[in-house]
């Protein structure tokens, strides 16, 4: 990407979209990912981490002291470095693309795709209660609060381009796959974000327990999230298809 599209990317942060706007500049496995609003001139940029960088790329602390140098701190997202940009355009380009080179070792000239339009409004507070209740209650009825608030939670599903949903592994020769309870869990398992699709809780798990699924994973990598087995899933269908029978 040539300086001019990178410019008028990081401009379009400003300028277009809505509140969920964001950009991923990337060189090989390195990435930055800026975020910003239309009408709000604060940008704010997080550096690629350790935790989603290949084994190949070195992320030590020399790494890391480079990024502080350049005015990025630990203020955000734990395990992330990022910082905030007040200034014309061309300054962030001026700073960050040398970075690619001094801290990840990546020559090859950064690409970038840009994402525009209102940020995900999904909130889940009966899920994130009731999971913060099953981690710290080992009860039949704290499980069930959790099935219960599922059932009624609206999910982002991380999907492939096709819309197929990421496997996330294996259970034994199952798949996995995963959901999130709002925008912030999936960026804590993708900092850049990804390609999803919002779904009701009822009719997902009703769909899920019709595919080979092994477990369903809520919130990898988050700060509150658990997993749910095969006969879990086919539990939760079976009470969706009850109470549908029963109307």
């Amino acid at each position: 990407m040539s300086t001019t599209d990178i410019l008028e990317a990081l401009a379009a942060l400003r300028t277009r979209g809505g509140t969920g706007n964001r950009l991923i500049w990337s060189a090989g496995p390195a990435w930055f990912v800026f975020t910003g609003a239309k009408g709000q001139k604060s940008i704010r940029c997080e550096a690629a981490a350790k935790a989603w960088l290949p084994n190949s790329v070195s992320m030590g602390l020399e790494q890391t002291s480079l990024l502080r140098r350049a005015g990025f701190a630990r203020d955000g997202q734990p395990k992330l470095l990022g910082r905030t940009f007040d200034c014309e355009v061309s300054e962030i380009v001026t700073l960050v693309r040398p970075l690619f080179e001094s801290v990840y070792k990546q020559r090859d000239e950064p690409e970038a795709v840009l994402f525009l339009g209102e940020a995900e409004n999904v909130e889940n507070a009966r899920l994130m209660t009731a999971m913060r209740r099953v981690s710290k209650e080992r009860s039949m009825d704290a499980r069930q609060a959790v099935y219960r608030a599922l059932l009624r939670a609206e999910l982002l599903v991380p999907i492939q381009e096709n819309g197929d949903m990421i496997q996330m592994g294996t259970l034994g020769d199952r798949p996995v796959y995963a959901v999130f309870s709002d925008w912030g869990a999936l960026r804590h398992w993708d900092p850049r974000g990804h390609r999803y699709k919002k779904v009701k809780g009822s009719p997902y798990f009703l769909g899920l327990a019709q595919t080979e699924a092994g477990s369903v994973l809520i919130n990898p990598q988050g700060l509150v999230g658990g997993e749910l087995y095969r006969n879990e899933i086919l539990a939760i269908a079976g009470a969706v298809r009850g109470v549908r029978g029963g109307r």
